[in-house]
């Protein structure tokens, strides 16, 4: 599905730096770094949390241009690399994924109103699966998910992907 998605996205040829290696931090400083930003959200009176592809990639939708990415994988096909996930990603359904656990814990935040809000980048449908209030999210692409009814412009959350994309009446 997120190849698909892709494949509907504009043809243009600056996608950025594809296929940089992914940076893991040590598990001292990850700790170091938890202290301090845990001590700013007691602080702060309004949080905005602005999050995209990153938080999804564990539950195996890819994102476009990390090590597995599909613009990655798609250049090394221009290239005449053999990719190996090419079959897992044009078979990925997000309706088979769940939340992960970075979506649970900004909800987390946000029912502990430590966060006020969620800028999400990502069209996954993920944080409103796992029960975030709309009124807590902006996505900024939209959502294979979320339809509108033209006639009354009531929403609704879809079960599966919607058949349609690019803000095209479905």
């Amino acid at each position: 599905m997120s190849a698909n998605y892709a494949n509907g996205l504009s043809d243009y040829e600056d996608k950025g730096v594809c296929g940089l290696q992914e940076i893991f931090e040590p598990p001292e400083e990850v700790e170091s770094k938890v202290e301090l930003l845990s001590k700013w959200l007691i602080q702060s009176k309004c949080v905005v949390v602005y999050c995209g592809a990153g938080i999804s990639t564990s539950v195996g939708i890819p994102d476009f241009r990390g090590p597995n990415g599909i613009w990655t994988q798609e250049e090394k096909q221009k290239k005449g690399v053999k990719v190996e996930d090419e079959v897992k990603i044009l078979e990925l359904s997000l309706a088979d994924c769940n939340p992960s656990v970075t979506h649970m814990a900004l909800i987390s935040l946000i029912k502990s109103k430590y966060v006020k809000f969620i800028v999400s980048q990502n069209i996954d449908g993920l944080f409103l699966r796992a029960n975030l209030r709309r009124r807590h999210i902006g996505e900024l692409h939209g959502n294979f998910f979320l339809d509108e009814c033209t006639a009354c412009n009531s929403r609704f959350i879809r079960s599966t992907p919607s058949p349609t994309m690019g803000c095209k009446v479905s």
